[in-house]
C-alpha cells in the first residue's frame, strides 16, 4: 500500500513536470507569436523593418529626407495592405480639420512635412484598397528638403491603425518624380542619368505611435565610422558607389569624413576600385570590404 502511494506520488510529480515544460513551451511559442513585422521599402529610400508586440493599435511608417537643394516639383504612390493596415483618419493624425464659425470646411493633410498644402495634392480617396497618391504640381515656391535646424524632415509620412497583428506587412513608397532647383532626381520611377545630383541623406522607419519629426532609428550607426557610408544615411549602397564614381572622375569634391570611409579597401586612395566594392557589398556579392594587399 506505502508502495502504491510512493508510485502515485511520483507519477504525480512527473505529471506535473511535463506539465510545466508543456506551459512554458507553449507560453514561449505564444509569446513568439504575438509578434509582427512591418517593412518600410522603396525605389529610392532605404528599406527598414521592426517588430512589434501584438498589442500595438497604432503606427507610423516615415520615409525621412534632407539635402541642400529645393524641391520644386514631386511625384509618389504610397502602397500597403488594407487588411493589415488602416489610414488613420484621427482628427490631428494624418489629417487636421479646418473649422469656421464651427462649419467644417474639409481637412489638412500633415502626409507630408516637407511641403506646405499651397500647390501640394494628396489623393486619400483609395485608402480602402491600399493605396494613396501624391504630387507638389507648383514650381513656386519651392520647398526646403530639411528642417530649420538642419535636420532630416519627413518625405512622406502616413499612421496607420493596425487591423491585423497576426500577419507580417510592407509599405511601399513608390518615388515616381523628383525635380530640385538643381535639376532632375527621379522621372516615372527612373533614376536620371546625372547621378551629380543624388546629395540626399534618407532615412525609413516604423515606429509606434504618431509621426515624430525628431525620430532616430535606434541603431542608428554613427555616420563617422561606418566604412562605405559616403551620403551619411545609415546604409552603404549604390548611392554610396555613385558618390565615389563621380569623386573619381573629378565632378564633385568630397569632405574629410568621406574620403575616409569612401576608401573602402584602405589604399590610401579613393577611386573606382572602392565604388566597385560599395557595389558589390549593396548586392550581396561580398559581406565586407576586401583590403588591398
Amino acid at each position: 500500500m506505502r508502495n502504491s502511494k510512493k508510485l502515485v506520488s511520483l507519477l504525480l510529480a512527473v505529471l506535473l513536470t511535463i506539465g510545466s515544460f508543456v506551459c512554458v513551451a507553449s507560453f514561449s511559442a505564444s509569446a513568439a507569436e504575438n509578434k509582427f513585422t512591418v517593412t518600410a521599402d522603396s525605389n529610392f529610400f532605404p528599406q527598414r523593418s521592426e517588430s512589434f508586440d501584438a498589442t500595438t493599435d497604432t503606427l507610423t511608417v516615415s520615409f525621412y529626407i534632407k539635402s541642400d537643394q529645393m524641391m520644386l516639383n514631386s511625384q509618389w504612390n504610397l502602397y500597403f495592405d488594407s487588411e493589415a493596415l488602416a489610414y488613420d483618419d484621427t482628427d490631428g493624425v494624418n489629417q487636421t480639420a479646418i473649422y469656421f464659425d464651427d462649419e467644417l470646411l474639409g481637412y489638412q493633410l500633415n502626409i507630408s512635412p516637407v511641403a506646405i498644402e499651397d500647390g501640394y495634392i494628396i489623393n486619400t480617396g483609395k485608402v480602402n484598397v491600399g493605396e494613396i497618391h501624391g504630387n507638389n504640381s507648383n514650381a513656386y515656391p519651392v520647398y526646403e528638403l530639411k528642417r530649420e535646424d538642419d535636420s532630416k524632415i519627413g518625405f512622406v509620412t502616413v499612421t496607420f491603425k493596425v487591423l491585423d497583428p497576426t500577419r507580417d506587412t510592407t509599405v511601399y513608397l513608390e518615388l515616381v518624380e523628383l525635380l530640385t532647383n538643381q535639376g532632375q532626381i527621379y522621372k516615372f520611377s527612373s533614376q536620371e542619368v546625372d547621378d551629380s545630383l543624388m546629395t540626399f541623406e534618407t532615412q525609413s522607419s516604423v515606429y509606434a505611435g504618431n509621426y515624430d519629426p525628431d525620430y532616430v532609428n535606434k541603431d542608428e550607426p554613427d555616420p563617422e565610422y561606418v566604412i562605405g557610408d559616403l551620403n551619411n544615411d545609415g546604409y552603404i549602397d549604390t548611392l554610396d558607389a555613385v558618390l565615389v564614381q563621380k569623386y573619381a572622375s573629378g565632378r564633385i569634391t568630397l569632405d574629410e569624413r568621406q574620403l575616409y570611409v569612401g576608401d573602402v579597401n584602405d589604399d590610401g586612395t579613393v577611386d573606382i576600385l572602392d565604388a566597385t566594392q560599395i557595389q558589390k557589398y549593396a548586392a550581396e556579392k561580398i559581406s565586407e570590404f576586401k583590403k588591398k594587399a
